[in-house]
């Protein structure tokens, strides 16, 4: 069974800028403090073996890996606190659109309109523009 923190370690990718892809990278955001630590060649699916072997080393690993993630997940947090939610935003694209949203409703812009009665920035659909339009068009005809 999935935990939350593993939900959110696999989910990491989509979180983070582009380019930053493993958690290593991630670490490297946030400094020298959360660098991974480098188990070698127990990195291959040793994991048990590295372990048994060096269990210090294990616990020291797993450790940093949750450090890393709890830092980014707190900061992903306190980004999303900014726009009014709570909790970690699904991506980041979805992050800037709410931010956008916000600031476009403290200056009181609509957002990109292609009609005064259509709201594409508070959600309207333009179908119900073009149902509108051929609904006038064949009105005309009539």
């Amino acid at each position: 069974m999935l935990s939350d923190f593993d939900i959110f370690k696999n989910k990491l990718d989509i979180v983070a800028p582009q380019g930053v892809k493993s958690l290593a990278a991630v670490g490297s955001i946030y400094g020298e403090n959360y660098k991974k630590i480098d188990i070698g060649s127990y990195r291959n699916g040793n994991m048990k073996k590295l372990l048994k072997d060096k269990p210090s080393l294990f616990e020291e690993y797993a450790l940093k890996d949750s450090e890393i993630t709890l830092k980014h997940a707190c900061q992903m947090e306190e980004v999303f606190l900014t726009v009014d939610k709570i909790g970690i935003p699904l991506t980041l694209s979805s992050l800037g659109k709410l931010y956008v949203i916000k600031e476009w409703r403290k200056q009181n812009y609509l957002g990109y309109q292609v009609r005064k009665d259509i709201m594409i920035a508070r959600g309207t659909l333009l179908t119900r523009y073009l149902t509108n339009y051929i609904e006038d068009k064949a009105n005309d005809r009539s």
